[in-house]
């Protein structure tokens, strides 16, 4: 159990860092607009062979892959081992690597999980300006319990392949502070970062400590998760040989934290920027 003055943002009566992360996925899960907006009817078979994927298409395919994760996990392929080949142009390059990151978030199930749950614990948070420190810990932990057990089945591996479409525009030569090329960070959406960070985050929690519960989001060393924070404000992964996943999710909290206005200020990602204590 984590010391509660960690845990417990001094904001109205303790808001709990993780209380924000997930209301801030619940968001980013429901209001990207073109790909979680679509229907969630029942889920159609597809042989993977047959998938003809490209950069003037994807958007149509990602509508499809809305609530079939399987589908979303055969696009996703289809994508990483199109995004290895030359002659891509760069804009169609960038359209589906960020196309395959979407994919991996809904291959995943994070999203079904968190739409899932977010009701139940909305509605026990309903009077939270009324409830003590001890009850809204115990609802966030109970929540967090159920939507990291979902996770467990898919989530890892989706984790893993968002990380390799990422890696392919990660910064040259920025040492231990992972950054995204310009081109990467200026197409961001905040609905994706946002889905990215929660993705990457659970994934990274799961394998380095086991429970999402017990981290200090505010100070992931502390929970032996190889990023901290510099004196210029920049998340910094300690470990040269850290996993992908560990890296790409500093280059996102980089890219949230420098991103001005547009993540800081943003309904999605500027919560998940309070949970992990970026400045304003």
């Amino acid at each position: 159990m984590m010391d509660k003055k960690l845990f417990f943002v001094k904001k109205g009566k303790g808001a709990s860092p993780l209380l924000a992360l997930l209301i801030a996925a619940a968001v980013a899960f429901v209001s990207c607009d073109d790909f979680f907006g679509t229907s969630w009817g029942a889920p159609r078979d597809y042989d993977p062979s047959n998938i003809d994927v490209s950069a003037g298409n994807v958007d149509q395919w990602i509508a499809e892959s809305a609530g079939n994760p399987d589908l979303a996990e055969a696009l996703m392929k289809k994508i990483k081992a199109d995004l290895d080949k030359s002659g891509l142009s760069s804009a169609d390059r960038l359209a589906l690597q960020n196309a395959g990151m979407r994919l991996a978030i809904e291959a995943s199930g994070l999203g079904t999980s968190l739409v899932s749950n977010a009701t139940s614990v909305l509605g026990d948070l309903s009077d939270f300006e009324n409830l003590d420190a001890e009850k809204i810990e115990e609802t966030v932990k109970n929540l967090f319990t159920d939507i990291q057990s979902d996770f467990r089945v898919r989530g890892p591996a989706a984790a893993a392949n968002l990380a390799e479409i990422a890696g392919h525009s990660l910064k040259d030569g920025t040492g231990g502070t992972p950054e995204f090329s310009q081109d990467f960070a200026g197409a961001a959406k905040p609905a994706d970062v946002g889905m990215a960070v929660v993705t990457l985050a659970m994934a990274v929690i799961e394998d380095t400590t086991g429970d999402v519960s017990d981290v200090d989001l505010r100070n992931l060393s502390a929970s032996d998760i190889p990023i901290s924070v510099n004196a210029d404000g920049k998340f910094i992964v300690t470990d040269d040989h850290a996993a992908p996943e560990i890296v790409v999710l500093g280059a996102y909290l980089n890219l949230i934290a420098s991103g001005g206005g547009e993540f800081k200020d943003n309904p999605i990602t500027g919560p998940i920027g309070d949970a992990f204590g970026l400045a304003k």
